[in-house]
């Protein structure tokens, strides 16, 4: 009994733990319910969230695509500043030479025309050979005139000089007997006064020794010596002047005797006449022995042709001809603005379309102010720049007298350590400025903010702009576009690179 109320009580043991189970399943059933529908809401949430700030995320970057300006950056580089200008000229002759041919013949035949380009000893032009040969003949009669004239010069000449030869020795002799005959007139006449002057002393004498004695002296007789002494000194200054005269008249004729003949230059005209008729005999002797051709000294172009067939030739040149051995020079026009360009040491260039280039590494030969007709003018707002195609140069750039083409100059600055694309350059109230990105971080990560930095120009052309140094470095980013209008401080973000 009491084991069967103990199996009893093991049944409803097991029974009452069986419930417990039960409702233990129950409530951890119902719990595990609770907690899956909380985590499904709790995912269902989170996707919420997590769509929402996908959007917050979509309108904050085309947010900030419409109100933040993209910009493109770029760094600072060492490189030189190139200049590049262009004009458009023409070809023309370095040197242009003259095709001359004696005056007054005829011109038979006329080979080339204008534009005509001839090689060394092409035949130009023919003179009518009987029309040379009478121009010949013409020219050795002058010459055979003048040298006759000059004959007869030479002849009359001698004998002038023999005449004045003769005159001489006649008037020295003149003067030698002039010279005798008054020396004996005056020795004559000096004895004489020499006489008288005695004799007067004696008279003088003679009264002094009659006074001693008491005598009377003769008195008259002193007196007619006086009067004879007075008579002889005339007498002899007369003849001393006299001789003097006589040597003078003598001495003037032998001048005159010796002057040199009167200057007569025309043999010496007459020589010059010989010699430019002998040169001329030799030039149209030249032209016989070539049979009347007359050719070509050098390869060139013929400029300008002043004969026809049949007309004669003059002073002036028959021809003219560009010389090609001198090459061609190639002439263009530039603004006097552009003048800081054009230096010895710039580079050119010749092209015909203004790109691909005929003739590269030439120089400038000169540059001089020109006026609109083209003559070299001073004052004028336009220069003309020149350079000289020679040899190999010449010939590759394919380039003819006439010929119009395009000198392109460049000039190249020297190394700047700071380069900077033009597009970021600006300007405001005549100051030049860049703007360069300033990095800062906020919660949202780095953000870029435009900074004002202003700069000092030292060279820039179409392209880039060099600074001075010190303001930027190569670690500075500078903006240099931008979607938009950008100022300083504003925010900006970097234009995304598309491929």
């Amino acid at each position: 009994m009491k084991k069967n109320r103990n199996i009893q009580k093991s049944r409803d043991l097991r029974t009452s733990l069986s419930g417990i189970q039960h409702r233990l399943k129950a409530i951890l059933e119902f719990q595990w319910q609770t907690e899956q529908s909380l985590r499904s809401r709790a995912i269902r949430l989170l996707a919420v969230f997590l769509a929402v700030m996908v959007l917050f995320t979509f309108l904050s970057r085309w947010a900030d695509s419409v109100t933040v300006p993209r910009v493109q950056v770029d760094a600072p580089a060492a490189r030189v500043i190139e200049h590049r200008i262009s004009a458009a000229g023409t070809a023309i002759q370095n040197r242009e030479t003259a095709v001359s041919v004696e005056s007054g013949l005829q011109v038979e035949s006329v080979y080339v025309n204008v534009g005509d380009t001839v090689k060394k000893d092409d035949v130009l032009l023919k003179i009518n050979l009987e029309q040379l040969q009478e121009k010949i003949d013409e020219v050795e009669k002058e010459i055979k005139s003048l040298q006759l004239s000059n004959d007869a010069l030479d002849y009359n000449r001698n004998l002038q000089e023999d005449s004045r030869s003769k005159s001489i020795r006649q008037a020295e002799k003149n003067y030698v007997d002039a010279k005798s005959a008054g020396s004996d007139t005056v020795s004559a006449a000096k004895k004489e006064l020499e006489k008288a002057r005695k004799d007067l002393r004696q008279a003088k004498k003679d009264k002094k020794k009659a006074n001693r004695k008491g005598k009377q002296s003769d008195t008259d007789n002193i007196e007619s010596l006086k009067s004879l002494v007075e008579q002889k000194e005339q007498a002899y200054e007369d003849a001393k002047n006299s001789q003097k005269s006589a040597l003078s008249e003598a001495q003037q004729a032998i001048d005159e005797a010796k002057k040199p003949l009167e200057k007569d230059n025309t043999g010496a005209i007459n020589d010059l006449s010989i010699d430019t008729y002998e040169k001329n005999l030799s030039k149209l002797n030249k032209i016989k022995e070539a049979k009347g051709q007359i050719k070509a000294d050098n390869d060139g172009v013929i400029t300008n042709v002043a004969v026809t067939a049949g007309s004669m030739t003059t002073e002036e040149a028959v021809m003219r001809m560009a010389d090609l051995s001198a090459g061609i020079r190639f002439t263009a026009q530039f603004s006097k603005e552009d003048e800081k360009y054009l230096t010895d040491n710039a580079e050119i260039s010749l092209s015909l379309d203004g790109e691909t280039p005929v003739a590269e590494g030439l120089s400038l030969e000169s540059v001089t102010e020109s006026g609109a007709d083209g003559e070299t003018t001073a004052g004028t707002d336009s220069l003309d720049a020149s350079v000289l195609l020679t040899g190999d140069a010449l010939t590759n750039s394919g380039l003819s007298i006439g010929q119009t083409a395009i000198m392109i100059v460049t000039q190249k600055s020297e190394k700047y350590a700071s380069t900077i694309p033009l597009s970021a350059l600006r300007e405001e109230n005549n100051k030049e400025y860049i703007l360069t990105v300033e990095k800062r971080e906020s919660v949202l990560g780095e953000e870029w903010f435009a900074q004002r930095t202003e700069v000092t120009v030292l060279d820039k052309n179409e392209t880039y702009a060099a600074i001075k140094e010190g303001v930027i470095n190569a670690d500075s980013t500078i903006i240099i576009s931008s979607s938009r209008s950008v100022e300083d401080g504003d925010r900006v973000r970097e234009e995304e690179e598309t491929s």
